[in-house]
This record gives structure tokens, C-alpha cells and sequence, in this order.
């Protein structure tokens, strides 16, 4: 009968898409679309174990990494590194501390092109290290002395950012910064972590405070943490600001202040 009603259904990749966006804008409520249908878990599923921090708390077990760990792009570790081996999509890894010999051979395969670690794993520049080290773009140094940039850092041929903190020696830093002329290095964060901040913060608080030294050149950002570290990377994982955003931010606006003062010399 031409009065008969017909349900409107959506198309697929739009209902698809809409269940995206809810679980972005709450992860944590939208565990329960999980619940919906076997079709929406398995839309949900991919996007939960896109970012995984391990350790510290974490209620991610070997269990679930072995099944789901295929779905994971960015990965925080806090113990031992051997579960970067269930991972072999991700391009981003974070680790806390010094991975072993057959961890680092493991992790060697993975297309890495964020990596947050200590120095000391690329003193033993074979083959497979060097290939890895050339697709870097996002390197944050964690720990690390008495170490020469000269040796290191020009293996990283695509790097456009690196991070280190602030109280390392001197040399190390301005040696990087003549090593990252020849590479067209982008920007370098020198990072503070303001302990006392969690006392006073609110929301209104700033996650970020910018300061600058006389002689630091332009791409040089010195960027005072005021939240955790862990919780800086996760939301740069999810999507959303982190130092790394935070510092290209002031780059580009120093940049733009730059050439206003150019054209009205002009």
C-alpha cells in the first residue's frame, strides 16, 4: 500500500561514522556503545585500542594485546617493551624504561616515525637501526648524557622535531642544534615540568607556559609542562594538544611576528 510506512535506514559508513565521532567525543561514556550490536563492536573495538598506555595502572592485559594489539597506533610503555611485539601497526611508541636487546629488535620492526625513549638505545648503529632511525620525524630524548649529537642525530634523516629536557648539558644542546642545520631541523623543545603546579591548577590553568633565553634562535621552544608528561602524550595521541602541537603554535606565531617586523622595516 502506497500509505505504508517505511523505516529510514542510514548508510552504513554514516551510521559508522556517527558512532566514530560519539566515542571521540567521550571515550569513557562510550564504552557502552560496545554493548550496542556485534556490528558497532566491532566499529568501537579499532578505535579503543588506537592509543594503549601500559603500565602505571593500566587495566590492558597480554590478553587483550595478543588479540587487539593489531589495532593500536600510538604505544606507552612503562615496563618492559616486549608487547611493542604484538603491535605491528604502530607508528608512535613511548617508552619509560631501557628496552632489552631482543625488545629493541622487535621494536626496530615496527614503522615508527614518533619515538619517545633515552638515548642509549641507538649507540649500536647496525643496519636495521639506521633504517629505522631514517624514518623518524618526532624524536623525544627522555634521558640521556654524555652522548654526541655529531654521532647520533644525523642518522635521523626526516627529522623535523626533537625534544630534550632542559637541565641537559649545554654542549649537547647547541651541538644538536649545528647537527639539525644540515637536516632543515624544524624545531627543538627544550621541556620543564612545573611540579608544584598540581597544588593550585584548575581548569582555567594553562597546560603550557612558553619562556625564552636571549641567544635561543627562533625554532628553539622552551616549554614548561604544567600537567603530567604521560597526560600531555596521551592527549596529543587522542587528537589533542601536546607539546609538540603547543610548540609549533608559538613557532608559527613567532614567525608571523617575524615577518610583520620584516615588512614594516621594509
Amino acid at each position: 500500500m502506497s500509505g505504508d510506512y517505511v523505516p529510514f535506514e542510514f548508510p552504513l559508513e554514516l551510521e559508522q561514522d556517527i558512532f566514530a565521532f560519539a566515542f571521540r567525543q567521550n571515550r569513557f561514556d562510550a564504552l557502552n556503545l560496545l554493548l550496542v550490536s556485534k556490528t558497532v563492536f566491532g566499529w568501537i573495538i579499532p578505535l579503543l585500542y588506537e592509543v594503549v598506555v601500559i603500565g602505571a595502572g593500566s587495566q590492558i592485559g597480554e590478553d587483550q594485546i595478543k588479540e587487539y594489539g593489531h589495532h593500536v597506533r600510538h604505544l606507552h610503555v612503562q615496563g618492559s617493551a616486549g608487547w611493542a611485539a604484538y603491535c605491528p601497526r604502530a607508528f608512535d611508541i613511548a617508552l619509560w624504561l631501557r628496552p632489552t636487546p631482543n625488545e629493541i629488535e622487535d621494536i626496530l620492526e615496527l614503522p615508527i616515525i614518533q619515538l619517545s625513549t633515552e638515548i642509549h638505545i641507538f649507540f649500536n648503529r647496525t643496519p636495521k637501526m639506521l633504517a629505522f632511525c631514517s624514518r623518524i620525524t618526532h624524536l623525544d630524548i627522555t634521558t640521556g648524557s654524555h652522548w654526541d649529537p655529531r654521532e647520533i642525530i644525523p642518522h635521523f634523516l626526516a627529522l623535523s622535531h626533537v625534544a630534550m629536557f632542559s637541565n641537559v648539558d649545554l654542549h649537547i644542546i647547541k651541538t644538536c642544534l649545528e647537527v639539525g642545520r644540515d637536516l632543515e631541523l624544524k624545531l627543538m623543545i627544550l621541556l620543564s615540568w612545573n611540579s608544584k603546579h598540581h597544588a593550585t591548577e584548575t581548569e582555567t590553568d594553562p597546560l603550557y607556559e612558553e619562556e625564552r633565553e636571549p641567544g635561543d634562535e627562533e625554532h628553539v621552544i622552551r616549554v614548561v609542562l604544567q600537567r603530567p608528561y604521560i597526560e600531555d602524550w596521551e592527549e596529543g595521541a587522542w587528537g589533542g594538544v601536546d607539546m609538540w602541537a603547543f610548540a609549533d603554535q608559538v613557532l608559527d606565531k613567532r614567525r608571523i611576528e617575524t615577518s610583520k617586523s620584516q615588512t614594516s622595516i621594509a
